[in-house]
């Protein structure tokens, strides 16, 4: 009787790790460029483009069939302009979904990845390490610096979501 049931439990544990490692990615869509904010494009030739990719995701959240939060496109998008202080919009972006089954929880999710644009009469262009805060960058009409001003994230965020750029 014990030898059975030792038998009977290889075929329901290969059926388990089967079902967790089992996953789905499948790609939307590419473009040349994106955003979720509104983005003067006369200007376009004034922007920076960052040398690093940035990536990231929002899911949405199933328990045992039911769905607790929903993954939306745009969530994802501003999730990754936000890393780059000054970002506005995203360039070579490719857009991608991606099912995880893990038991009683399924993750089905939005993934967004491209190369940012920053707007530099926003914020600095300078995404090093070393300058963790973002700054507010002031230009004269000729392009040269006037004066950087170091922001909260409060502010940073108010001058990312305004439609108005300070000169």
């Amino acid at each position: 009787m014990r030898n059975k049931k030792f038998w009977l439990g290889i075929p329901v544990m290969v059926l388990v790790f089967i079902t967790v490692l089992n996953g789905c990615a499948t790609q939307i869509g590419q473009f040349t460029m994106a955003t979720t904010k509104n983005v003067d494009l006369s200007r376009l030739g004034e922007f920076n483009r960052t040398t690093r990719e940035i990536k990231a995701q929002d899911s949405s959240i199933f328990i045992f069939g039911f769905q607790v939060k929903t993954a939306k496109m745009q969530a994802a998008m501003d999730k990754a302009l936000s890393k780059i202080p000054g970002a506005v919009a995203m360039v070579d972006v490719r857009i991608s979904t991606k099912s995880t089954p893990l038991l009683i929880i399924r993750l089905e999710s939005f993934i967004v990845s491209g190369t940012a644009l920053v707007d530099p009469k926003i914020v600095s262009a300078d995404t090093s390490e070393k300058n963790e805060h973002p700054q507010l960058v002031k230009f004269t009409e000729e392009g040269k610096i006037i004066e950087t001003v170091a922001l909260t994230n409060e502010e940073y965020l108010k001058y990312l979501n305004s439609s108005i750029y300070i000169p």
